[in-house]
């Protein structure tokens, strides 16, 4: 399966990129952010450049990328610790109290109220959560495709789930210290989300875990050898249940029975996305850069309104190119195509380094609001997992209707408390 030579040098030069892209990082937060993130990249992109069936040619291609990237986050991290530090408005030992802690159970209890619609409009659907559904992915699919109309106020219900989440999130931190009570908020919200769209990926299910793991070892010293227990004797079973429901979720039956056949098949469908790349590559075909372009401008606006504008959805548009299947096919499906592949669907085999660049300037972007914010580190690291699985697996075309659209709220209130705090004058 594996070339080992290749995989023992990729693992040492990536190694090697990896503490270089550490140094001089100081903040513990910083550290877990920007190492899940790297983790993310190579895991899904960077494992499986050493399969036997990979062209060379990946390998230099994730290379390259991975390389514009590090130099990208680090080159922005130095303008902005070396250039916005000697403005006078500039003011980078005040942190900003972005929410008052009182609200942070207000907050969860908002968000859950408002999960509950989804529940009950446009279909009564409260009966799921004590007979949950079979996973239908046909369906989810063709609903985030736009089949169909969707009434205003569902728009409406969804949107707002989407805006109050990053703070959903940040008041997550209230249980810091609490991590029954964080386990249950965390997973009751996945599961609330299940039961109305009928449907959760496998990928949002292990990074909420992984999220929850982090902050628990992260801020409590006791349970620290217990999580390290955990994921030795849990990771078989996670892999079990995710094999059986990736099986489940087409709509075939499945009798239960552990294999360690199983696990292999989970994690080597996750490391293999970059036999993709060569399909992508060789097929000539590009996304259409004016569209794309329409895309961007238009991420920040609510789609309520702007109506059913003909947009490209990236991971749907390479898909159809992996499987040969039309996605409005009774038989589409979208096949994961990872970063690489993208950003030469994107940018072309010559540019595609420019999403490197865009990747390394948004992710430390985030990272310079986050760290001015108090008591930040539950989102900031949530944001590192959420850039490290979705961006990994799927591109940018994953990320950033998030970080530009469901993050409005957020910056406006991030933008509002800066001028009440007088911190830019």
């Amino acid at each position: 399966m594996f070339n080992l030579n290749h995989f023992i040098l990729f693992l040492f030069i990536n190694l090697i990129l990896y503490l270089y892209l550490k140094k001089n990082i100081k903040s513990k937060i910083e550290n877990i952010y920007i190492s899940s993130i790297f983790f993310g990249l190579y895991f899904y992109g960077g494992i499986g450049a050493s399969l036997i069936n990979i062209s060379i040619d990946y390998s230099i291609y994730f290379l390259i990328f991975i390389i514009t990237f590090i130099f990208s986050y680090k080159y922005f991290g130095y303008i902005e610790s070396h250039i916005l530090s000697f403005l006078p408005i500039y003011n980078s030992k005040t942190k900003i109290s972005i929410i008052n802690k009182k609200l942070y159970s207000k907050i969860i209890y908002f968000y859950f109220a408002i999960l509950i619609m989804s529940l009950i409009y446009p279909e009564f659907k409260l009966k799921n959560l004590f007979l949950p559904p079979t996973p239908n992915s046909k369906d989810f699919f063709e609903q985030t495709l736009g089949y169909g109309y969707v009434d205003i106020l569902s728009k409406l219900i969804y949107y707002f789930i989407l805006l109050i989440t990053p703070f959903f999130y940040y008041s997550l931190q209230k249980y810091k210290k609490n991590p029954t009570i964080l386990f249950i908020i965390i997973f009751l919200n996945l599961y609330i989300q299940y039961c109305a769209s009928e449907y959760i990926g496998r990928g949002i299910i292990l990074m909420n875990l992984i999220f929850f793991l982090i902050c628990v070892y992260y801020f409590n010293l006791n349970y620290r050898k217990f999580i390290i227990m955990f994921i030795l004797v849990a990771f078989p079973i996670i892999s079990e249940f995710f094999y059986i429901y990736s099986i489940r979720r087409l709509g075939y039956d499945i009798p239960y029975s552990f294999s360690f056949k199983d696990v292999g098949s989970v994690i080597y469908s996750e490391i293999s996305i970059p036999e993709n790349f060569d399909i992508v590559l060789k097929s000539g075909y590009h996304i259409d850069f004016i569209n794309f372009l329409k895309w961007l401008i238009l991420l920040p606006v609510p789609k309520i309104f702007i109506g059913n504008i003909d947009l490209p959805v990236i991971n749907y548009e390479i898909a159809e190119i992996l499987i040969n299947v039309p996605k409005f096919s009774s038989s589409y499906f979208v096949k994961l195509s990872g970063f690489v592949a993208e950003s030469v669907y994107v940018f072309g085999r010559y540019f595609f380094w420019v999403e490197a660049i865009i990747l390394g300037i948004i992710t430390k972007v985030i990272f310079i609001i986050l760290d001015n914010i108090n008591e930040s580190e539950f989102l900031t690291i949530y944001f590192g997992i959420y850039w490290a699985f979705m961006f990994s697996r799927a591109g940018i075309g994953a990320v950033l209707p998030f970080f530009m659209n469901a993050m409005i709220l957020f910056y406006i209130v991030f933008l509002i408390r800066i001028l009440m705090g007088k911190r830019w004058r």
